[in-house]
């Protein structure tokens, strides 16, 4: 309810007081249809790009999987995601779909923490690079940009915390009985996968990497967006702003997600020059975007992907 407040209360703010219909009308008129069919492959381009860095990550954890295979667990827990209750995000989906499979439930939860950690941080480095290239017209850039620093020192300093922590949890496991003791022992179990990745540099740079490109697809699926409206000038504001539009979407309840987005861009983008009409219209279709992620994670539901609990086998098919 609280969520569906936020989305009413932001869009009729928008649509009743901020833009004038007939500006709206001119914006959607103005739209190449082209340039959207081009956003729209961007988006579905960044979700595989997204699957291979999961793939990276995995192969260190010693879980072999196929990449396309691993494309469609992806598709599959957005898919999930959106139709079970809250608390089953796309995370724990797909790192349910390849715990069942290979039995390694700390290895699959390891791998997706460690892919959402290096995606923040990605998301991070990117916003701070645009921040600071883009200029004085946000206000309180320099917080955002010292927020992302101390968030890679966080990153290495968890690493470097990991060990002496997996320690503390071991003597838990052995001292505690019961239920605490089981839950000391998983999180051991866990940490020590995690732990993995603290030996192979190398795989974590990569992600990191990977992360950065694939954030900024994501600025450029947005810019080609502002293409499609005329506004061609926007390439340094796109990928210095549109990190900051998807850290503001992670926070709101689930329900405000598309409002929240729209208010943000529009108000954002709007320091820049770009009129709001046309800044609503981007976050719109770019939100229309994302939504053909749930009906394609239905088909790959169906086709597959479909597990074989204990054989190491995320094979996908077509349901019988």
């Amino acid at each position: 309810m609280l969520g569906l407040g936020l989305t009413a209360g932001i869009l009729i703010y928008i649509l009743g007081w901020r833009i004038e219909y007939a500006e709206l009308i001119e914006s959607l008129e103005r739209v190449s249809l082209g340039w959207v069919a081009v956003a729209v492959g961007l988006v579905l381009f960044n979700r595989v790009l997204m699957s291979f860095k999961w793939w990276v990550l995995l192969r260190a954890q010693g879980v072999r999987i196929s990449p396309w295979t691993l494309t469609s667990v992806q598709f599959t827990s957005y898919f999930m995601g959106a139709v079970l209750p809250g608390v089953f995000g796309s995370d724990v989906v797909r790192s349910w779909i390849l715990a069942k499979s290979h039995g390694k439930v700390a290895s699959a939860l390891a791998s997706v923490l460690v892919d959402r950690v290096t995606g923040l941080v990605s998301l991070a480095l990117v916003a701070a690079g645009g921040l600071w290239w883009v200029g004085d017209g946000l206000p309180g850039r320099w917080v955002i940009i010292a927020m992302a620093l101390l968030g890679c020192v966080g990153f290495v300093v968890a690493a470097v915390l990991a060990r002496p922590l997996s320690g503390v949890l071991q003597k838990m496991s052995d001292r505690s009985h019961g239920r605490l003791g089981r839950m000391a022992h998983k999180a051991e179990k866990l940490l020590d996968a995690v732990r993995i990745y603290n030996g192979r540099p190398g795989v974590v740079a990569l992600a990191l990497g990977w992360g950065v490109v694939v954030q900024v697809v994501r600025c450029m699926g947005i810019y080609v967006l502002f293409l499609a409206l005329g506004h061609g000038e926007l390439l340094i504001e796109c990928i210095a702003l549109v990190p900051v539009i998807a850290f503001v979407g992670m926070f709101p309840p689930a329900m405000s997600h598309l409002a929240g987005n729209a208010g943000t861009t529009v108000a954002l983008f709007g320091r820049y020059g770009v009129p709001e009409a046309d800044a609503l219209v981007v976050s719109v279709i770019n939100s229309g975007a994302i939504l053909l992620l749930i009906p394609i994670g239905a088909l790959c539901y169906w086709l597959g992907p479909r597990v074989r609990p204990g054989t190491g086998e995320v094979r996908v098919k077509r349901a019988a």
